[in-house]
């Protein structure tokens, strides 16, 4: 059994409070992926499961490009969609000068350790970004992936673990 080791520095936007189940999307401002993929399917699952009790969190870390994934340019993301190196070539490559995506669901900064790299990033051992973590209340761990996941697979691995009230038998 694997515990998530969630070490928030600073909540950039909103508030979190962990439910029965949560996802947690681990990316970097400079993540192109995470940028064009990854938040808007946690914006989506967001959008489809805040009514049934189940909490997003997006983690800004920092394992590389350190003077890119900084708290200050998540905050310009977030309030101004401004964009930085990869990933703001990407979208300019587009058309696009600015990132679009409205991000509705609370944001932190990782906690960073020594070297810059965010320890929640470094403590669970993950591969890259973007990260997927779906855990409990008791920070169990769930599922987890790094990389993309069709939406549909996502919904079903989610749906499989969404508390379901207890049915009635009248």
């Amino acid at each position: 059994m694997a515990f998530l080791d969630l070490r928030i520095g600073t909540m950039i936007q909103g508030e979190f409070e962990p439910s029965q189940l949560n996802v947690v999307l681990a990316f970097q401002v400079n993540c192109p992926g995470c940028l064009s993929h990854a938040i808007p399917l946690a914006v989506e699952l967001y959008q489809r499961y805040q009514d049934q009790g189940v909490q997003v969190l997006g983690l800004s870390t920092a394992f590389e490009d350190f003077n890119f994934n900084t708290e200050e340019n998540t905050r310009k993301l977030i309030e101004e969609g401004h964009l930085v190196g990869e990933t703001a070539k990407y979208f300019q490559r587009m058309g696009m000068e600015r990132y679009h995506q409205s991000i509705p669901f609370p944001v932190a900064m990782d906690s960073i350790g020594l070297g810059g790299v965010g320890e929640t990033f470094e403590n669970n051992r993950f591969r890259g970004t973007p990260t997927w973590v779906l855990w409990d209340a008791a920070l169990q761990i769930k599922a987890t992936w790094f990389g993309h996941k069709e939406k549909h697979e996502v919904i079903q691995m989610i749906d499989a673990l969404v508390p379901h009230p207890p049915s009635h038998p009248f």
